[in-house]
């Protein structure tokens, strides 16, 4: 097989950008581009969990010391994280913390589905602007006479195209839905358990925290 003959720009191009056409008026433009914005920030967006949390032991360290009320912050280099606690030692109390956290844990979940609903609709669509272009380039086999050249021509095209939307479906757009889905719960599921752990640590130190042990009745 020579791979030459699986290379046809101009078939890919009508499958590729069709669909992505096609996926635009479905999503709309802004949550279109807020999927490509999602898929270009998936090779830099890692949530350190291990150095956020190594940053987070000075602070854990500094409230235990001089409790709430004198504690500094100490930056994390995550902005949540910093902006978070910022409020606690403002409001001088560990719920301080949960507001920020919790609003950017549902603006991230909310972008992270809008994009995967996006790409699974590009997926969706693939294999229907394939089959487009399978129609398109049967009705360029000649009419009349037979030309080999140009029944071979059209008959490729229509293969090429078939296959290029079911590729684009499978080996494109679906993984990037995939990746998008894993990298918000990856980082949803470190950042709750680095927040219940900075909780705990501190808690005790909340001057607001108060333990009920209920006296067993004689």
């Amino acid at each position: 097989m020579d791979p030459r003959t699986l290379l046809d720009p101009l078939s890919l191009s009508l499958v590729g950008l069709g669909t992505l056409l096609a996926t635009m008026l479905r999503a709309g433009p802004r949550a279109f581009l807020a999927a490509i914005g999602e898929v270009l920030s998936l090779p830099r967006r890692r949530f350190d969990a291990a150095g956020v949390r190594s940053a987070l032991a000075g602070q854990v360290n500094a409230v235990r010391a001089d409790g709430l009320l004198r504690a500094r912050l100490h930056e994390t280099g995550d902005g949540v994280f910093d902006e978070a606690l910022a409020t606690m030692l403002l409001k001088r109390t560990v719920t301080g913390l949960g507001p920020r956290h919790d609003s950017y844990c549902r603006e991230r979940e909310l972008s992270a589905r809008q994009a995967v609903s996006t790409w699974a609709t590009a997926a969706d669509l693939a294999p229907a602007f394939g089959l487009v272009g399978t129609l398109l380039s049967l009705s360029q086999l000649p009419a009349g006479s037979f030309d080999s050249a140009g029944f071979n021509a059209a008959i490729s095209g229509a293969v090429l195209t078939t296959l290029y939307g079911v590729l684009l479906a499978n080996l494109i757009f679906a993984p990037l839905a995939d990746a998008i889905a894993r990298a918000a719960e990856n980082e949803r599921t470190q950042r709750q358990a680095l927040m219940d752990w900075l909780k705990a640590q501190i808690e005790e130190a909340d001057p607001h925290h108060r333990e009920f042990s209920p006296r067993a009745v004689a």
